[in-house]
């Protein structure tokens, strides 16, 4: 008996910024908005951030950058259950709360598999992205 095991398509970049732009092409729903027309997707998600808490632009990018690490991890991972800090799961919940860019991460990395959320009721203290130990 031969059993196959199914891998994620790798992105073809693994640098943060650039990551949700490669994830463009494979959003397919609510693609048009007209208030936000033109922007590319790390834009719209640095925007989110910006419109619903109180920071400066680098640091919007900051928190982005380390959740699209997390998201990542957590994807090529799937049997280790990782946790944040409580200001990097800022940038983690903005990338669930967009649908779109969520089912379009999925798409490109995880053979279009939803990765569901369940967050730790004791969080991590340290701002570290780690496995969570008791």
């Amino acid at each position: 008996m031969t059993v196959t095991l199914e891998q994620f398509a790798a992105p073809h970049t693994r640098a943060p910024p650039e990551f949700l732009n490669a994830v463009a092409p494979h959003i397919t729903e609510l693609t048009t908005n007209d208030r936000d027309s033109g922007m590319s997707p790390r834009g719209r998600e640095v925007a989110l951030l910006l419109r619903d808490h109180i920071m400066v632009r680098d640091m919007a990018e900051r928190i982005l950058a380390n959740a699209v690490v997390y998201v990542m991890g957590s994807i090529e991972n799937l049997d280790v259950h990782l946790g944040v800090g409580r200001l990097v799961d800022i940038g983690v919940h903005q990338l669930i709360l967009d649908t779109p860019v969520r089912w379009g991460i999925c798409r490109l990395c995880n053979c279009g598999r939803l990765k569901h959320h369940a967050p730790f009721i004791r969080r991590r203290d340290d701002g570290a992205c780690a496995p969570v130990t008791s």
